[in-house]
């Protein structure tokens, strides 16, 4: 996988070891594509839940914490990343 056609953060592993041979800028680019698409689902996630949170059961409530959690951690990983890519 590469930073294009981003799922999560394990797919662009060797993609981020291998970055002194790729284009800063387009890495920029592609890394803000995928922290917006991020940002997005979990906006959705906050949208979503409120209409079904009461309505859930615990154990579904701590699956969509987790989700949640995840989701956030990755954006804060891939803003670390940008910002070293940005040096």
């Amino acid at each position: 996988m590469n930073f294009k056609n981003f799922k999560d953060i394990p797919s662009i592993y060797t993609s981020t070891l291998f970055l002194k041979h790729a284009d800063f800028n387009k890495v920029s680019f592609l890394i803000e594509e995928a922290i917006e698409k991020l940002l997005k689902k979990i906006q959705r996630h906050h949208d979503d839940w409120g209409a079904l949170k009461d309505s859930t059961p615990p154990n579904v409530q701590l699956v969509h914490d987790h989700v949640l959690v995840h989701t956030e951690l990755e954006v804060e990983w891939l803003r670390k990343l940008l910002a070293y890519v940005r040096k």
